[in-house]
């Protein structure tokens, strides 16, 4: 048993350290004058919580694999410190991007931003951060300089979440559109109903995205289940909250006006389920669940 335990703890080791060397080879050991610092830190899906401890469950509720975190020095400057995330799909370093996407595209990897002295890019199935302790002009020059590296070291552009093409596109603000798969991801960003509504897990797929119509904002939510029968019991569900959803033919509700917030409207279209939130006008509903709707049919 001895020698068992022994060799299990071995091969766990070996793949750790295989895992470390496969993410350190993307990164350099210096740029622009500084230099890393000690030993890279890894943390897997066990361990992630003594690194993150208040964001881990974000990364985890994502097909979150391990992060390789390297510290990096200069003699005269601030520190600099570079997490990268592999997520284990592309579709979800795109959604851990998504999360918490605020700012405008800086031209690294497949999408970035650069806020106060932190830098945020996805590219294939990872997720870099790479962010300065203090923001001076050679520190930011050189957090660009340590992205734009690690984004040439991956080679592989990832994919994005196909069901994007779903949205539709006049009225989007494109800042806003988040991608996740359990109900933590909606009641973070738009809690529309206590509990689970939509019966979220893991094996869905949900898009929200916020659309600016007629001087106000509405909220579409899209979401694909594995299969149509899921797709029903959740509209279904939804409906339940929305009584008046379910007096046009069972799957496809008239837009109804819930409160002073504005319109909802929701239908079950085969594997998805699409809802509309806070429309200006049952027009307005209307018009996004169509435009869902064409799409979808049109795949």
């Amino acid at each position: 048993m001895f020698a068992v335990v022994l060799l299990a703890a071995s091969l766990s080791a070996c793949r750790t350290g295989e895992k470390k060397m496969e993410l350190a080879r993307l990164v350099p050991h210096q740029v622009s004058g500084w230099s890393a610092q000690g030993d890279d830190e890894l943390y897997d899906r066990a361990t992630l919580f003594h690194y993150i401890n208040g964001a881990a469950e974000v990364y985890l509720r994502y097909s979150f694999q391990q992060v390789l975190v390297r510290e990096f020095t200069h003699p005269a400057e601030p520190r600099i410190s570079l997490q990268l995330f592999d997520m284990g799909s592309s579709e979800d370093a795109y959604g851990i991007f998504s999360f918490e996407a605020e700012g405008d595209g800086v031209g690294i990897g497949q999408d970035s931003e650069y806020a106060m002295g932190l830098l945020r890019f996805w590219k294939g199935r990872y997720m870099v951060c790479v962010q300065t302790h203090r923001e001076t002009p050679q520190a930011k020059e050189t957090v660009f300089a340590l992205a734009r590296a690690v984004a040439g070291a991956i080679e592989e552009p990832g994919e994005r979440p196909a069901m994007l093409d779903l949205l539709p596109r006049d009225g989007l603000v494109r800042s806003t559109v988040r991608y996740f798969h359990e109900p933590f991801g909606l009641s973070y960003h738009y809690p529309v109903a206590e509990g689970n509504p939509f019966d979220l897990g893991k094996d869905t797929d949900v898009l929200l995205a916020s659309y600016r119509l007629q001087e106000s904002v509405a909220r579409l939510v899209l979401v694909q289940y594995p299969g149509e029968a899921q797709a029903l019991a959740a509209f279904r569900k939804l409906a339940e909250r929305y009584e008046p959803l379910l007096t046009h033919s069972g799957l496809e509700g008239e837009p109804v006006q819930a409160d002073d917030a504005g319109w909802v409207g929701a239908r079950s279209l085969g594997r998805f389920v699409v809802a509309v939130f806070d429309a200006p006008s049952e027009a307005d509903a209307k018009r996004l669940l169509d435009g869902v709707s064409r799409r979808i049919s049109e795949r």
